[in-house]
């Protein structure tokens, strides 16, 4: 655990993930725990207007805090869909504020540095069980050469040209490549050095390829980091900017800019990324990832519900 976070007593709150959408029951302990220690934690911490506030340019840039809205909060909810004949919340975000916010992120890739704070840092809420297994086409292409690059950018649909620029990369330096289509619909022709895919396990696919480029999600940054694969950010907006920045300082890949992502700049990172130093460093952060964070969370519920009555 990061130094200041809380480990010795349990949150009193039953909390969830702040990725998708949740319903709260009557009467109930709200908290949303979020993926990134990035945004403001306090009522008097301002928030950055916009990604490129969020940069490495930033004087706020990498401060470990959290959004406003992701606070946890001993109330009863007041509303499922509807209200339920209890009072209505005067203020949303001092009904949402709490005593100890919840953190889903890795500590090795997201410490909590923010000594004012107490946060529970979880570790990501990681999928557990055996990897869901790859299409046969791919499991050919991967056994048919040596490991190729990964090129994705997940939901940023507006990332195709990036994405692009990076198989050209890939190729200029004589790499096969593996294409997640994504919202930005990358799909090149089709050819002996690549192969195209839609949804896959990352953690059947990321093991097998030498370094993932992509656009510095929470989810992605987490999955590659587990698998020990070398990492190319080239963030789009939000937190990615955080990843891509901890992903430089871990000494585990290399960022780039999306306003200088061209052919030359990814073929340069692709390189620098496959150095020998960086691959050992991908392999040690790897073997310090933690994969129990969901059950962490979902004991600390537990032992909420029994704290309770």
């Amino acid at each position: 655990m990061p130094s200041g976070a809380a480990t010795s007593s349990s949150p009193r709150l039953r909390c969830r993930s702040a990725h998708g959408r949740w319903r709260r029951p009557p009467g109930s302990p709200t908290c949303s725990s979020p993926t990134r220690p990035w945004s403001s934690p306090r009522p008097d911490t301002r928030r950055p207007r916009s990604p490129r506030a969020r940069s490495r340019t930033s004087p706020r840039c990498g401060r470990a805090t959290l959004p406003s809205s992701t606070r946890c909060s001993e109330r009863p909810s007041t509303r499922t869909g509807r209200p339920r004949g209890l009072p209505s919340v005067g203020g949303v975000r001092d009904h949402v504020l709490g005593d100890v916010p919840w953190l889903a992120a890795d500590p090795v890739l997201a410490p909590w540095s923010d000594p004012e704070t107490v946060v529970h840092t979880t570790g990501a809420w990681l999928r557990q069980g055996t990897p869901s297994p790859l299409p046969p086409e791919l499991d050919a292409f991967l056994d048919a050469g040596p490991p190729p690059v990964y090129v994705g950018f997940g939901s940023m649909a507006g990332a195709a040209e990036d994405g692009r620029a990076a198989l050209d990369a890939a190729r200029d330096l004589g790499r096969r490549a593996v294409v997640d289509r994504g919202w930005a619909g990358l799909a090149p022709a089709p050819a002996d050095d690549l192969l195209v895919v839609d949804d896959v396990d990352h953690r059947a696919l990321l093991p097998r390829v030498a370094v993932a480029v992509h656009h510095g999600g929470a989810g992605t940054t987490t999955a590659a980091a587990l698998a020990g694969v070398p990492q190319v950010l080239v963030p789009q907006q939000y937190d990615q900017y955080h990843w891509a920045r901890r992903v430089s300082e871990l000494g585990i890949g290399t960022e780039v800019s999306r306003h200088a992502a061209s052919v030359a700049s990814l073929t340069a990172a692709l390189d620098a990324a496959s150095d020998r130093v960086t691959v050992e460093r991908a392999a040690d952060v790897a073997s310090r990832v933690r994969t129990d964070g969901a059950l962490v969370a979902a004991e600390a519920v537990v032992a909420t519900a029994s704290a309770a009555g």
